[in-house]
């Protein structure tokens, strides 16, 4: 009697599952609002075709595929659509965008929410007004002494390197370059930091004011490694997230660890910030900018420290991945490297010699490279 039962309840439970499976994927196909945006049907009915771009690592071909077939608006998923024209990056990201922010896409840290990432529409313009002057033309050209510095420095890291025959890992030099172009310094520089020191020293003198000697052990320390590893963890807990109930009982299970690295990214990023800001300079960092702003000096100490964290998430491995993407391309498409190489030897006698506004200038570069 009992066995009974039990399979009377199995048996109505699946019928339900495959009900409600049922149900959500007619509603996905020819229901809900993006029912109209054009896209594979398989993509729309269900997140599993979603789910393998994620796992596969197929993601940007894959959606560059569904683009060229579809246009320039494409459904992926039942509730997620990708858009490449021009006028959409204004409609989502411009001034007067008021769309909805996913909590659930950058789940890095609690700190996240006071980041200018998922701040409300009020609070997001606000903090961007202070942080622009940062990252305006102004500020390049101010700050082009610092990057070139280091960036000669790397250049002669490499060529000691190919002299002596190493084998060079590009990305990983990138990736340790970058992770110190963010942040611009206060504090007075060291004149004897060895060549090396340049990776995470260029992010670190620009926001931080304080080396991290990455390029002098040319290795990650466990805070650059812990960004990656907040990345990859991001990336797989968004795929559960299509599924709340089971992304419930996978919260319960991830290890403390994992949390404390998070935690962990935050405090090295807040403790910097706190330092820097003790620090009297008229340096154009980062954080220098932010408090000359009128109302820079009230912003409060954890939307910088959040922020901060933010920086050091958004502007390392996305900028070294871009370097080594143009590395390759360039490598593999010999034309365009001549063309290339030709002109900036051509117009610069030396790398002491290249600045940004030179460079916007030249054909080629402007050109291709744009």
């Amino acid at each position: 009697m009992a066995s009974e039962r039990i399979e009377t309840i199995v048996g109505s439970a699946v019928a339900l599952l495959v009900l409600h499976a049922t149900a959500t994927i007619l509603y996905n196909l020819f229901l809900s609002p993006l029912r109209t945006i054009p896209g594979p049907w398989w993509y729309a009915a269900t997140p599993f075709p979603r789910l393998w771009l994620y796992f596969s690592g197929r993601e940007p071909w894959c959606v560059k595929a569904l683009h060229e077939r579809y246009g320039p608006v494409v459904r992926l998923a039942p509730t997620e659509v990708s858009f490449i024209d021009e006028q959409a990056w204004k409609d989502i990201y411009g001034y007067k965008a008021t769309t909805h922010k996913d909590e659930t896409f950058y789940p890095f840290s609690p700190a996240t929410k006071h980041s200018l990432i998922l701040a409300g529409d009020e609070t997001h313009h606000r903090m961007r007004k202070m942080f622009l002057p940062a990252f305006s033309a102004k500020a390049l050209r101010e700050q082009t002494g610092l990057l070139k510095e280091y960036v000669v420095k790397l250049v002669k890291i490499l060529e000691e390197r190919r002299k002596s025959g190493q084998v060079i890992d590009l990305v990983k030099m990138y990736n340790l370059t970058t992770l110190v172009v963010l942040q611009i310094s206060s504090k007075t520089r060291n004149t004897n930091h060895h060549p090396s020191t340049l990776s995470f020293d260029i992010m670190a003198d620009l926001t931080f004011g304080e080396s991290m000697s990455l390029l002098e052990t040319q290795d990650y320390n466990p805070w650059l490694q812990g960004i990656f590893d907040q990345i990859f963890y991001a990336c797989v807990s968004r795929a559960f997230q299509y599924f709340p109930l089971l992304w419930s009982i996978v919260q319960r299970l991830i290890p403390r660890s994992v949390h404390e690295m998070a935690e962990a990214s935050v405090k090295f990023s807040a403790d910097r910030v706190d330092k820097r800001l003790e620090m009297e300079t008229e340096r154009p960092d980062i954080f220098g900018l932010v408090l000359k702003h009128e109302a820079g000096s009230k912003m409060p100490r954890k939307e910088m420290h959040a922020n901060a964290d933010l920086l050091m998430i958004a502007g390392t491995e996305t900028t070294a991945t871009m370097l080594s993407g143009l590395t390759f391309n360039l490598l593999t498409n010999p034309g365009a490297m001549s063309r290339l190489t030709k002109e900036i030897r051509g117009t610069f006698k030396s790398g002491s010699d290249v600045d940004s506004d030179a460079l916007a200038r030249l054909p080629v570069s402007h050109s291709h490279m744009h």
